[in-house]
């Protein structure tokens, strides 16, 4: 979980990662590397993502905006990032914005 948003994980980590999923939903960090495990998000059905997405905690603002970069462009993960994004204030939108200003 302390590995920077810009770190891939490697086939054994992401092994890891599916192993202890139900575990890892108490743990904020965790769900951002969940889901940038492409090869899960792939394999797994949509409606089992949902409902492991809802089970999560809810991660912090600067964690959801790991979810808008180019390999997670999964719609129930972009979906849920702008829903984090919604509790935010006008000083995160301006900072997305700012980052990401072709989305």
């Amino acid at each position: 979980m302390n590995y920077p948003p810009t770190r891939d994980l490697n086939p054994e980590e992401r092994d890891l990662i599916w192993k202890y999923r139900f575990y890892l939903t108490r743990e904020k960090r965790g769900l951002t590397k969940f889901l940038k495990s492409a090869v899960m998000i792939e394999t797994i059905e949509e409606k089992s993502l949902q409902e492991l997405v809802d089970k999560w905690v809810p991660i912090d603002i600067a964690d959801s905006l790991e979810l808008f970069g180019e390999t997670l462009n999964h719609p129930l993960v972009r979906s849920y990032a702008v829903k984090q994004l919604e509790r935010a204030d006008d000083q995160v939108y301006f900072l997305f914005f700012f980052f990401f200003p072709l989305f």
